[in-house]
Order: C-alpha cells, then sequence, then structure tokens
C-alpha cells in the first residue's frame, strides 16, 4: 500500500514513478505465486478499501503496474 500512496502523490511520469510501478508489480508476482488471481484480487481490495476517496486513482495504478501478468485479470 505504501508505494501506491507514494505514487498517488506524483506526476504519471518520471524515472522515480517508474522505479515505484516497478516495485508494485513485484509485489503483484509475489500475490500471485503465492495465490494466484484471488491472492492479486485479495491485494487490490485491501489497498482501494484503504481510502474509498483513493480507490479508482489506486486501482488505475497497480491495474497499470499488473497489466500483463499471467494470473491478472484485467
Amino acid at each position: 500500500m505504501a508505494l501506491v500512496m507514494v505514487v498517488e502523490g506524483k506526476p504519471s511520469a518520471g524515472p522515480a514513478v517508474k522505479a515505484y510501478q516497478t516495485a508494485i508489480r513485484r509485489k503483484g508476482e509475489e500475490a500471485s505465486a503465492a495465490g494466484g488471481s484471488e491472492a492479486m484480487q485479495d491485494a487490490l481490495r485491501v489497498v482501494i478499501d484503504a481510502d474509498p476517496d483513493r480507490a479508482q486513482q489506486r486501482e488505475r495504478i497497480i491495474r497499470k503496474a499488473w497489466a500483463d501478468l499471467a494470473d491478472w485479470q484485467a
């Protein structure tokens, strides 16, 4: 969640955001390895439910980072 929170406050481009998106992607890979699509959906739900006012933005950030992961259902 901390990684997503950092990206929320940054412009959508730049090396810092790219690094955070890469880290978010690794978290998606870890969730996939731990429990497949269901674990990924659970992780997404935790992040967006933590702050409903930012849910759409957080979901966009995660969907972008996880776009082509095998277990991710966009």
